[in-house]
């Protein structure tokens, strides 16, 4: 990981001698771990865009189909009924299938969690997560 890699380059001698030779490493190490510092912002940018991206679209999910089967139905109303259990069904055909996504989900943010700091997720964001599966 660029993590490891910068902690190596921290032990790396600021000047080798070879014979007659006389290597200075500060400046080649500090390009290295700008570039590592740069790929880690890069990447947790896209990382946190496409985590971003499919917790809304869960959420969404999960509002639109609570939102279906809170739907009223009265005595005479079959249409309501029938709309109900047409929701029922889909839940359970695509039960597994948005279970299964939330794993990943939930990698992807541990792993931003590690890398960036906790005021990085704005309120919204970090609720919507935690109760994500609570209201699945």
């Amino acid at each position: 990981s660029f993590v490891a890699i910068e902690e190596q380059l921290g032990k790396i001698k600021p000047e080798f001698h070879v014979s007659a030779l006389s290597l200075r490493t500060p400046s080649l190490i500090s390009a290295i771990k700008d570039r590592c510092h740069l790929w880690k912002v890069t990447f947790s940018k896209e990382l946190h865009a496409t985590a971003k991206g499919k917790l809304e679209e869960l959420t969404e999910t999960i509002n639109q189909t609570t939102k279906k089967l809170k739907r009223e139905v009265v005595d005479s109303d079959i249409d309501a009924l029938a709309s109900v259990m047409n929701t029922l069904e889909k839940v359970r055909q695509t039960q597994a299938e948005i279970e299964v996504e939330f794993g990943p989900l939930t990698h992807m943010y541990s792993i931003l969690e590690n890398y960036l700091p906790p005021a990085f997720f704005d309120k919204d964001e970090q609720d919507a997560k935690s109760i994500l599966q609570s209201n699945w």
